[in-house]
C-alpha cells in the first residue's frame, strides 16, 4: 500500500517535470497556459 503511494507520487512528480520542460508552442498546442502549467508544475507530489 505505501509502496503503491509512493509510486503514485514519483509518477506524479515526473509528469508534472515533463510537463514544465515542454515548449511554450507545445503547450499552446495543448490548450495549456503558462499559469496553468506553473499551478500544476508547484503543486506536491501527494496532490492530484
Amino acid at each position: 500500500m505505501a509502496l503503491d503511494w509512493l509510486a503514485g507520487c514519483l509518477a506524479r512528480h515526473h509528469s508534472r517535470q515533463d510537463l514544465a520542460g515542454l515548449c511554450p508552442h507545445l503547450r499552446r498546442d495543448l490548450g495549456l497556459t503558462d499559469a496553468a502549467v506553473a499551478r500544476e508544475v508547484a503543486k506536491p507530489c501527494w496532490r492530484s
